[in-house]
């Protein structure tokens, strides 16, 4: 089947992602202790990245139920998801960025059916 991902909802600080490695290359090439011009060394950020992916998954699945009575059955299963690898993008005047990640998802179910 297929699966639509949306991260939206997670937040991180753009700025020090950039910030933190385009500073160390800079630093790199100054003397120590050396400060570091802007002209030098700009302020960078990292492109907002797509809120969401849809990637083919599948799920395999099992599951057991025991008939206490003609109209109550207790059940137990397990479901498990994966997808494909998911992919997350963006792109600004200076940089473009691609987030990826695998997703595999465990399901322990137990439940009580009750049938009318």
């Amino acid at each position: 089947g297929v699966v639509s991902v949306d991260w939206g909802d997670v937040e991180y600080n753009r700025n020090a992602v950039a910030q933190g490695p385009a500073d160390a290359v800079t630093q790199a090439l100054l003397p120590p202790g050396a400060p570091c011009p802007r002209t030098v060394c700009p302020q960078l950020t990292v492109p907002e990245l797509s809120d969401t992916d849809t990637v083919f998954a599948y799920q395999l699945g099992a599951g057991l139920g025991y008939e206490v009575t003609d109209a109550i059955t207790v059940q137990v299963g397990y479901r498990m998801l994966k997808s494909n690898q998911l992919e997350f993008t963006g792109r600004s005047a200076q940089a473009m960025a691609t987030a990826t990640t695998d997703m595999q998802v465990h399901l322990f179910e137990i439940g009580v059916r009750y049938r009318f």
